[in-house]
């Protein structure tokens, strides 16, 4: 009895009733088709409605980080944390090493240290802390990012890393290797003017040794005696 109790109790699959409703030709499979559609319509509908508001809410953590990261910077708080992470000895200035490894940090770090770095870039740079001028720089020009693995090689190099303002160019072996390769080579517009110039002269010099042994474009020169005849006495 408890058995029978238990088999009625049991919900029959529903599979079974899609069998069994194509079998009959019943109308059960397309209403539930029918329900389905509905029911997906109106989650496509909803999740309208739920991306604008998490949009919104995308934007309203945005301006909160803003906020939240100027009254930092404004307070000095902010700064020392980049102290803290990037300086080692002089709390005035951060380490290179420091930046290579740590920087930029957290997602969250991250993303203060660029709304930061935006914020400073619109104020007076000559009155921004020495800290937050290589983080700046480091940020902008740095091998970190899309950038990640390049070194700081060509040109003269404006950073603030370098202590000694001395010697920028043989300062470290791959700017030393630099120096010596551009110092020895012309750059490549002395090059192509140098090379067009020669290829100008070899073309002048083969036209003219072509004239010269060409004697179809030889040509005799007559002397012509133009003294004026004597008169004869009358």
């Amino acid at each position: 009895m408890k058995r029978t109790c238990a088999l009625a109790s049991r919900a029959v699959p529903k599979s079974l009733l899609e069998r069994q409703a194509r079998r009959t030709g019943s109308k059960v499979g397309a209403s539930q088709e029918a329900s389905k559609f509905v029911v997906a319509s109106l989650r496509d509908i909803g999740s309208l409605f739920s991306g604008s508001s998490s949009g919104d809410d995308e934007e309203q953590e945005a301006l909160r980080l803003h906020s939240d990261t100027v009254s930092k910077l404004n307070s000095g708080e902010l700064t020392e944390v980049v102290r803290q992470r990037y300086c080692v000895d002089n709390k005035d200035r951060c380490e290179t090493r420091m930046l290579l490894t740590k920087y930029p940090g957290p997602a969250r770090e991250r993303e203060m240290l660029q709304v930061a770095t935006a914020e400073l870039s619109a104020r007076d740079w000559r009155k921004m802390p020495r800290v937050w001028q290589q983080v700046s720089y480091y940020h902008a020009f740095g091998s970190w990012g899309p950038r990640t693995g390049l070194s700081f090689v060509g040109r003269r190099p404006e950073d603030f890393f370098v202590t000694d303002q001395k010697g920028l160019w043989t300062c470290s072996a791959p700017r030393r290797a630099e120096y010596e390769r551009s110092s020895r080579a012309l750059d490549p517009a002395s090059r192509a003017v140098l090379y067009a110039a020669a290829l100008v002269a070899a073309v002048a010099a083969l036209g003219d040794l072509w004239r010269r042994q060409d004697a179809d474009r030889q040509v005799t020169v007559a002397e012509l005696d133009l003294a004026e005849p004597t008169s004869s006495p009358t």
